[in-house]
């Protein structure tokens, strides 16, 4: 497969005495959604800012559709629609407008408004000003504003931050239709786990500047060591007094009908609900809960030891 973005070795730094990225290496797949994670201060927007080219990049350690990026400048900018940090808009112009605005200083067609108004969901919002739109619409705005030069990456520095849930599913929806429709690389760094794990295909994590973990979401999932299953049932006091004596096991109660019980991942989970039901207890359902979060803080709390 093909590497949209590549970098290898990477390292920079403000000054002598802080050093933000240390010989970091990544591979981003040409047609993946990749969520690049990080704890606050761990290096992810200064990523970002050195492959869009906001900060300059001297080492030729990036390189942008199999070319370093110093070579390609400033061209290689048409291909590539950016939102880092706040969305710039004119929140006194209509939708339209704004679109109309930036076309105009691209030398685009007008006609490619419209088809990125249809795109976002803002057809029917055009004429509204900006400064009247939810979080959600403009967020989705500023996506657009990204997207009217047909880009083939979109590189997006925490595109949920601040939203409500409408508006996280609004720009979520949005871009899983980008990559599925239009074929668009999608880079985007969040610290909301849960909405990486709903629309990515590939994860980079980074902690103090270095990549402690690349790969796709499957893999990923098998660097877990445990797996938490909820199981509903009835009397959950005493069940989970009795799993609680195997010392395989770890289990907490939620209420009076639901309990978590924590295993090891390489158990099966059908032959461990199995277990159960031969123990005699009467399981209503029970579900694997979302683990990102937990092989999150594994891995970058054992790279911190």
């Amino acid at each position: 497969m093909t590497n949209i973005i590549e970098i290898k070795s990477l390292s920079f730094c403000y000054s002598k005495q802080n050093k933000i990225l240390n010989n970091l290496s990544l591979s981003v797949p040409e047609g993946s959604i990749y969520g690049f994670l990080g704890q606050n201060g761990a290096g992810k927007s200064t990523t970002m800012s050195l492959i869009s080219g906001l900060i300059p990049e001297q080492s030729n350690s990036i390189k942008l559709f199999n070319k370093p990026i110093q070579d390609q400048l400033p061209q290689a900018f048409s291909k590539i629609g950016t939102l880092i940090e706040s969305p710039a808009l004119y929140l006194h112009l209509s939708g339209y407008d704004n679109l109309k605005y930036i076309a105009k200083i691209k030398g685009i067609s007008l006609v490619k408004v419209n088809e990125v108004l249809e795109l976002i969901g803002l057809k029917n919002e055009q004429k509204k000003a900006a400064k009247n739109y939810s979080l959600g619409m403009k967020q989705r705005l500023a996506i657009g504003m990204a997207l009217l030069g047909d880009p083939k990456l979109l590189l997006l520095d925490e595109p949920v931050n601040g939203l409500d849930p409408s508006g996280i599913k609004e720009v979520r929806n949005l871009l899983i239709k980008l990559n599925q429709e239009k074929g668009i690389t999608i880079f985007i760094s969040s610290h909301l786990l849960s909405e990486i794990e709903k629309m990515c295909t590939h994860i980079g994590i980074i902690n103090n500047g270095e990549v402690v973990f690349e790969g796709t979401m499957k893999e990923l999932s098998e660097k877990s060591t445990v797996k938490n299953i909820e199981v509903t049932l009835n009397n959950a006091q005493h069940w989970a007094d009795e799993l609680n004596k195997d010392s395989l096991m770890k289990v907490s109660i939620i209420n009076e009908t639901k309990i978590i019980i924590q295993i090891e991942s390489s158990t099966s989970v059908p032959g461990f609900i199995k277990k159960l039901v031969n123990m005699g207890i009467d399981i209503d359902q029970f579900k694997v809960l979302d683990e990102l979060e937990d092989i999150f803080m594994e891995i970058t709390d054992s790279k911190a030891e």
